[in-house]
This record gives structure tokens, C-alpha cells and sequence, in this order.
């Protein structure tokens, strides 16, 4: 890389701590209107507002939270940081917010440190284009739209955690490196951060690589301290086998994660390529972010888009291996990007994604730091062309970033903005965005997004339920129980459609099938406080009060900060003359 002219310290106006701060300040602007936004009926619900796991710090709830594999990971960090939110702020989702939003700031301020001591490896230690490159990397690296899922997606608190203690582990690994005379303790606090990050996201899994890229550039330890990087490293892949095993076996628990025989491992390899495509396209081209990129089961695997994404990375590969010893910035950022996004590639496919904005977080830091030195080189001798690009950049990325939030705004916003700018339609954002509608007491249009997703998938059973939930809105009973009998049918462990047909056979007046339904609601899903609760209504209706208080105990037990429940145990409590 060429090196920029090394000038005196002391020409510097601003501490740098101050300079650090500035891409912080940009990034607070563009995420002003995070302040307006709720919860969204995707995981926000499951993972938050209804998980009373988080809801206590009692000794079962910090049994689940350390043993558990909720979500399909194994976070414990995450959960922590949750459960600290719900006793902060109760259910507000201003405060989960603000907090994702305060671990973004903290990661963009970790952007600058670690772009700064990076550059200044390769550069030297007074380069003149060392500040501007740094600044610009934070700044972009903060407010583009590619990172708002992450950071306006209250349950995506994993991502914005596990980058903060991933930066700091590798800045600490930079400090460590950089001077053979630092001490070992440099290293353990690396690992150390190493694992937290682990605790909050899987995806950690690719810090020993990424230590490996520092190495490789700009420290240049693998040319002259090879034995050494590597066997350094042998701790670190310790608890990355143990973490990648954990995750395959928590997805295929829980069910996310479809198989070869649904999809093929020739299907897996060549989305994975499509996927690395998409991503650096977004980067440069950011319009069109979904919620959610769909897997196309059946779609040909040797498509002309996925055989371009392959020409595509094959010859980025070729290209920055051929101009390895001239260019080592071009390798070492490329392999950088390749390797902390290879376990959301999905050869080990983890969930219903082709590609998600939030596996970008970090992967593309390495892209942003080479696009950013370029300019801040190429227009050394132009500083007021560097301020213009850089401006210009930061207002339109800021401009974007602003109107992504407002997309996150709430669960209609979320999924009508889904099915409108996915190339690929998705029964999944058309079962979202119906039970939003229904949320919002608009069952006319809940009925016509479970239609318009059953016309893509008639056997996914979310939307055989939500059209049944809607058509008992609109007072047919007896076409929502066909709803829901079909939902049971097409997937017999499915809890929910149980606990809503014993509603549909209370109002219809068949109380022991309201029960005998409840009952298998409950079997399925033992810590359901609705299915205790609709148990405890179908009691009531036949007259046996003492079991319906049973019920509605169990109820307030599993859901203590429900009125309804509260009241539906308090009228049986005063129907058995107890005070």
C-alpha cells in the first residue's frame, strides 16, 4: 500500500479520544428514530415480551438462561442483557432500544481504535491520512443501512453485544502482537473477550481466524512468527468446536434447520456463493433490505443469478491471490470477509435463510477499512475532495439509515415493507405480516395476506392458524375450526392451534372439546399461560370452579404481569367464597 507522508504530531487540532467520538455523534443522528419504534411479531414476542424466563432472576430462570439453547443458540450473555432491560423498563421497548443503539455507539468507536491501529501498523505511526481513514471507516461502518436489523431488531441484541466484545478482543490482540514485549496477559484478555463474545453469538466462531488475517497483515507475524501464530491459537479452537457443535445440535432440536433431503448440499454450496455476492452488492448498492431473504427449496441450484455470484467470487479470489505479495491489504481484507462470514454461508444451514442483513455486522468492516484508506490516499493531495466523497457518503448512507429504521417501526411496517421489495415472495413475511394485521383489528386484511401465503405454500400450518385466528374475528366460527384442525394436521406438535380451537369450541358451546383441547395445548407446551388459561375458561363454562382456579394458578404463575389472567383467577378464587 503506498505510504502516506509522515507528518509531526503536533499538527493535530483535536485530542484523538475526541476525534473517536465523532463517528458516534453521526450515528446517533441517523438513529434518531429508533425512539418511536415497538416491538415486532418477529421473536420479539417469544423471545421478550412472553419468555418469563427473562422476566426473573430467580435461580430457574438463571438455570434456563445458562442451560438453555432458546432461539436455537446457546447466548447466555444475551439473555443476561435482556433480563437486566426487563428489570430496568418492565416490557417498554424504548429501553431494549437504547440499548442496542448504546452497544452500536461503543462498537463504532471500537471501529475507529481498531482501523487506527491497524492503519497505523501499515503506515507508520504519523501517517497524515491515518485520522481521515479511520474517521470515515467508523462513520461508515455506523450508519449504514446494511446494520439497522441489528441494531432496531430488539431481539437482535446478540449481534450488537457479541461485535462489541469481538472489536475489543481483537484490539487487545493488536496490543498484544504488536510489542514481543507486552505481556501474556495481553493475550488472555484477548480469549477472554474471545469467549464472551461467544456467550452472546455463535457467530463468534471466526475470531481465531480473524487473528489469523491480523497475522498474515498488516503484523506480518505468519512471514516471520509462524510457528508460533498458529500455535497460539490452538486454544482458541477449542471452544469454537464446542460452540459450532452446540449450535448445529440447538437448530436441529428446535427444527430450524432443514435437512439435505430438503436441501441438498448442491443447493447449499451454491447459495453460499450467491450469499457472499449479495452481500458486497448491498454494500455497494444499499436499497431493497428485507427482513427476510427466503430459501427457495425448490429453485434450480445452477441458476444464471447463482453461476454469475460464482463467476464473481472465483475471480475476486483469483485476482486478490495473483496480487498477494504487491497488495497483501487486498488478500488479508477478502480472506477477512470470506472467513467471519462462513458460518451464516449455510453449508451447515442454520434457520429458513438464504441471506440475513444481520450477518453482516462485522464481516464487512474489513471492506470498509480498504474502500476508506483508498480514499483517504487518493486524495492526500486533495483534502477537500476526501471531505466532500466523505460528507456526501455519510448524508446519503445517514438519509438511508434513517428511512430503515422507520421500516422497523412496527410489525406492519416491518412485513409490508417485506413482501413489497423481496424478489423472492415469502410465505413467512405473508403469515407476519397477516398476524400484524389482525393485531391491528384489520381481519379483512389479515384474511387476504394468509391467502395471498397460502397461495405460495398451502402446507405451511402458521398459515392455516393465523386465517383461522382471523376468521373467528370476523365471527366464522366454523371455517376458523377447519383452520385450525388443518394447522394440527399438517404439523401435530403445533401447540398454539390446539389452545385457540378450545376459544372456537367455548363460543360454539362444546365445552368438553374446549377442554379435552386445552389439555392437549398444554401437553404440547407446558409453559403456556394461555392454554392454562383457556383450560381454566372451559372449567368455568362447565361449572367446575375449583379446577378452573387450579388452571388460572398456573396461569399467573407463568405469566404474573397479565390482568387477564390475574382477574380470571381472582373471579374464581371469589366464586369458591375465599377471600
Amino acid at each position: 500500500m503506498p505510504q502516506p507522508p509522515q507528518v509531526p504530531e503536533k499538527r493535530k487540532f483535536f485530542p484523538l479520544w475526541a476525534v473517536a467520538l465523532l463517528p458516534a455523534v453521526a450515528t446517533l443522528l441517523a438513529y434518531l428514530p429508533l425512539g418511536q419504534n415497538g416491538f415486532v411479531n418477529w421473536d420479539d414476542v417469544d423471545d421478550i415480551v412472553h419468555n418469563g424466563h427473562i422476566h426473573d432472576f430467580g435461580p430457574a430462570s438463571l438455570k434456563w438462561i445458562f442451560t438453555s439453547a432458546g432461539a436455537g443458540y446457546w447466548i447466555p450473555l444475551t439473555w443476561l442483557s435482556l433480563d437486566l432491560d426487563y428489570h430496568l423498563g418492565g416490557l417498554n421497548p424504548q429501553i431494549y432500544h437504547w440499548d442496542n443503539l448504546f452497544l452500536h455507539l461503543v462498537n463504532v468507536t471500537l471501529v475507529f481504535w481498531l482501523a487506527y491501529r491497524i492503519l497505523q501498523r501499515a503506515w507508520g505511526p504519523a501517517a497524515e491520512s491515518l485520522e481521515p481513514a479511520a474517521l470515515l471507516a467508523a462513520v461508515l461502518f455506523g450508519i449504514h443501512p446494511f446494520h439497522v436489523e441489528s441494531v432496531a431488531w430488539a431481539t437482535e441484541r446478540k449481534d450488537v453485544l457479541y461485535g462489541a466484545f469481538y472489536l475489543a478482543g481483537l484490539l487487545a490482540y493488536l496490543g498484544y502482537a504488536s510489542d514481543p514485549q507486552k505481556p501474556k496477559r495481553k493475550l488472555a484478555y484477548c480469549f477472554l473477550f474471545y469467549l464472551l463474545s461467544l456467550m452472546s453469538k455463535p457467530m463468534a466462531v471466526s475470531f481465531p481466524f480473524a487473528l489469523l488475517v491480523l497475522d498474515y497483515w498488516p503484523l506480518k507475524r505468519l512471514a516471520y512468527r509462524t510457528k508460533t501464530a498458529f500455535l497460539e491459537k490452538i486454544p482458541f479452537f477449542i471452544p469454537l468446536l464446542v460452540t459450532a457443535a452446540l449450535a448445529v445440535f440447538s437448530q436441529e432440536k428446535t427444527g430450524a434447520a432443514p435437512d439435505l433431503k430438503i436441501l441438498p448440499i448442491d443447493s447449499r454450496v451454491m447459495n453460499a456463493f450467491h450469499s457472499l455476492a449479495f452481500y458486497v452488492q448491498k454494500s455497494v448498492l444499499p436499497f431493497g433490505f428485507s427482513a427476510i431473504y427466503p430459501i427457495v427449496l425448490k429453485s434450480n441450484p445452477f441458476s444464471v443469478r447463482n453461476l454469475v455470484s460464482l463467476a464473481l467470487v472465483v475471480g475476486a479470489c483469483a485476482v486478490v491471490w495473483r496480487n498477494r505479495k504487491q497488495r497483501p491489504y487486498w488478500l488479508a481484507a477478502w480472506a477477512y470477509y470470506l472467513l467471519t462470514l462462513a458460518p451464516a454461508l449455510g453449508i451447515v444451514q442454520v434457520g429458513a435463510h438464504a441471506a440475513a442483513d444481520r450477518y453482516t455486522y462485522l464481516t464487512t468492516f474489513s471492506l470498509i477499512l480498504l474502500f476508506s484508506a483508498c480514499l483517504a490516499l487518493g486524495c492526500r493531495k486533495n483534502r477537500s475532495l476526501f471531505i466532500l466523497v466523505a460528507l456526501g457518503l455519510s448524508i446519503f448512507l445517514g438519509a438511508l439509515t434513517w428511512r430503515q429504521v422507520e421500516v422497523w417501526k412496527d410489525s406492519i411496517s416491518l412485513w409490508e415493507n417485506a413482501v413489497r421489495v423481496s424478489p423472492d415472495p415469502s410465505e413467512i413475511a405473508f403469515s407476519n405480516l397477516g398476524l400484524a394485521y389482525r393485531e391491528a383489528g384489520r381481519p379483512r386484511e389479515a384474511l387476504a395476506a394468509f391467502d395471498q401465503g397460502l397461495a405460495l405454500d398451502p402446507g405451511m400450518a402458521d398459515l392455516h392458524y393465523g386465517k383461522g385466528l382471523a376468521l373467528s374475528d370476523e365471527g366464522d366460527l366454523e371455517g376458523a375450526v377447519r383452520e385450525y384442525q388443518q394447522a394440527i394436521a399438517l404439523d401435530p406438535t403445533y401447540a398454539p392451534p390446539h389452545a385457540n380451537l378450545c376459544v372456537a369450541y367455548q363460543r360454539l358451546g362444546k365445552y368438553d372439546e374446549a377442554v379435552a383441547e386445552a389439555l392437549e395445548a398444554i401437553r404440547l407446551d407446558p409453559h403456556s399461560a394461555q392454554a392454562y388459561n383457556n383450560l381454566g375458561v372451559s372449567y368455568g363454562y362447565k361449572g367446575q370452579i375449583g379446577e378452573a382456579q387450579k388452571a388460572f394458578q398456573e396461569a399467573v404463575a407463568l405469566e404474573p404481569d397479565s390482568p387477564m389472567y390475574q382477574g380470571n383467577l381472582a373471579a374464581a378464587t371469589s366464586m369458591l367464597k375465599k377471600p
